[in-house]
């Protein structure tokens, strides 16, 4: 059997502590600027308030409290918003109230129907659009307010 030697567990569990035995090689930085910067980042740091007030920690309870109070919180909105998924109107009375189209996919003679009624909407709307009265005419009637510039009648915006 073999021996172990105290000396030699040591000296293979013990981790170097010099950044050069590592092979780092680092810049020497000046005690007071190093003091002053840790100084300025201490006073510029946000106050735990603050960190409270923004939801990144807990106020001073027990974190075991936080995890159940989240639980909860999450409990509570999922109940909520069963209940107004449950309360929310059937599909027949959306299509009832032709809020939404029937079915899913409409069959193609149902879509001519519709691009056919589309299509007349828009001639009727071309003719009326064309059989109004012109802008001229509405002013020689004095039913819109005009302004003489150079010969000719235009509105007047300010009304």
């Amino acid at each position: 059997m073999s021996e172990h030697n105290p000396q030699t567990t040591e000296e293979t569990t013990e981790k170097p502590s010099s950044p050069l035995h590592l092979g780092l090689a680092l810049s020497p930085i000046p005690k007071g600027s190093a003091s002053r910067s840790l100084e300025n980042k201490l006073l510029t740091r946000i106050t735990r308030q603050e960190l409270v007030d923004k939801n990144i920690l807990f106020g001073d309870s027990a974190p075991s409290l936080h995890g159940a109070a989240r639980a909860l919180d999450r409990r509570q909105r999922g109940d909520v918003l069963a209940g107004k998924l449950k309360a929310r109107p059937a599909h027949d009375s959306l299509v009832s109230a032709n809020i939404i189209r029937s079915g899913g996919l409409a069959d193609p003679e149902s879509q001519k129907a519709q691009d056919k009624q589309k299509m007349e909407i828009q001639q009727q709307l071309g003719q009326k659009i064309q059989a109004r009265p012109h802008i001229d005419s509405l002013a020689a009637q004095n039913i819109l307010p005009t302004t003489k510039t150079e010969g000719t009648a235009e509105t007047n915006p300010s009304v």
